[in-house]
């Protein structure tokens, strides 16, 4: 018995170890100039943006004039579906701007499923 939770557990370390840390993908953007959030949808439900607490987001922000930078966020709250908000750290405006692509540096927080597994292994 004590074979199998050490197989278990490691398994589950493994698995865990193979997930990205960092992440870059497109998404359909949509700007809430209300509260200064960027919505970021996702394609595909398997691409959705989840939080992290240990999570940055480093989102590319391009001009009308062709002249592009990057700014740091963090994902706020919990997900909708593909759908996820996003702030910057620092107060800019959105107004004229266009968004690139949405860079996640760190791992997702486990999921419901997985902090389940974890307890009934131990």
């Amino acid at each position: 018995a004590l074979e199998f939770l050490a197989k278990s557990s490691k398994d589950s370390f493994q698995l865990e170890q193979k997930k990205p840390t960092e992440v870059t993908r497109q998404f359909a953007t949509s700007i809430d100039h209300k509260h200064n959030h960027i919505n970021a949808q996702a394609d595909r439900y398997q691409n959705k943006i989840r939080k992290g607490q240990h999570q940055r987001a480093f989102i590319d922000i391009g001009e009308r004039a062709g002249r592009g930078f990057t700014v740091d966020g963090q994902v706020l709250g919990k997900s909708r579906g593909r759908t996820a908000k996003l702030a910057t750290t620092n107060s800019l405006s959105f107004v004229g701007k266009i968004i690139g692509s949405i860079k996640i540096v760190g791992r997702d927080d486990p999921t419901q499923a997985e902090i389940q597994r974890a307890q009934k292994v131990l």
